[in-house]
């Protein structure tokens, strides 16, 4: 069954996709800069309660436990509707109810009271919980990770594949073009220079990756410090084991290549989490 009944049908006559998508050009700035608004028609009205926007099937997604739609372009990374949606408490489904049960579990017993009280009574030295975001956004990093949902939405991988074949026929056409004129393409070969269209990378768009990112710097803002220990040991508890340094790694990739998604992060952190100054992420 669709995300919609017969009686649910919404009217999207006259909508259309209001998703930024990038364009195939050279523009002031470089590629990957010039974005332009979808405008296909619609397919769907997003579920999300703070998303008035109707997508079309490219720039929808579908929740992999109640099917209803949101949008899922690259531009609603930072938080989006899916996210929303599942944080909302709303949605019948277990995709990131089962790594907080988790935590929910282990923090109850005795096994981990230290790490109990950091998160429930006095993660500030003040005498204050961490804020439910953290917990949250690493929760849907472990369901990313642990392939629950899908890392990429539909959009993201089509530019990837379309930049993809443009590199892989420019360099065909270079390939031919030095064997037209004998210059060989061994060893002994003229290099000719190659000036493929940049390509896409999609790294910086791995949902996981703002996700951990997003808690990181919620931690910073609220305590003071990244407390990345803790929140590695959090990960672990709800199902994810990856190396010490894992949540300090993603933020520094992030910094390194793609400082604008990182700045929408830290202008993201609520007013109640940003009681400290902009956290410092060059160490």
């Amino acid at each position: 069954m669709g995300p919609f009944t017969q009686f649910e049908t919404p009217d999207l006559s006259g909508e259309a996709c209001t998703a930024q998508i990038v364009a195939e050009t050279y523009g002031r700035y470089g590629s990957n800069c010039d974005q332009i608004e979808c405008g296909a028609r619609s397919s769907f009205v997003c579920e999300s309660e703070n998303c008035s926007n109707c997508p079309c099937e490219l720039h929808a997604g579908h929740c992999p436990d109640c099917q209803k739609p949101y949008c899922a372009s690259r531009d609603k990374m930072l938080h989006t509707c899916w996210a929303e949606h599942r944080l909302s408490g709303k949605c019948p489904g277990q995709s990131l109810r089962v790594p907080l049960e988790k935590l929910a579990a282990a923090l109850d017993s005795e096994k981990y009271s230290e790490l109990t009280r950091f998160v429930r009574h006095n993660s500030d030295g003040l005498g204050n919980p961490l804020p439910h975001d953290v917990c949250d956004n690493l929760g849907l990093a472990v369901d990313y990770l642990n392939n629950s949902i899908p890392e990429y939405d539909k959009s993201a991988l089509l530019v990837s594949r379309r930049r993809r074949r443009i590199s892989r026929n420019e360099k065909q056409r270079i390939r031919r073009a030095m064997e037209r004129r004998g210059l060989g393409t061994g060893l002994g070969a003229v290099a000719i220079p190659l000036h493929p269209p940049e390509p896409f990378r999609l790294e910086p768009y791995k949902r996981s990756t703002i996700h951990l990112v997003a808690a990181a710097v919620a931690v910073r803002h609220w305590t003071g410090q990244y407390h990345y220990r803790r929140q590695m040991e959090l990960l672990r508890i709800m199902g994810l084991f990856k190396g010490e340094d894992f949540i300090r790694d993603r933020v520094d990739y992030l910094r390194r290549s793609n400082p604008q998604i990182l700045e929408r992060i830290e202008l993201s952190v609520r007013p109640e989490v940003s009681r400290f100054s902009s956290p410092d992420l060059s160490h």
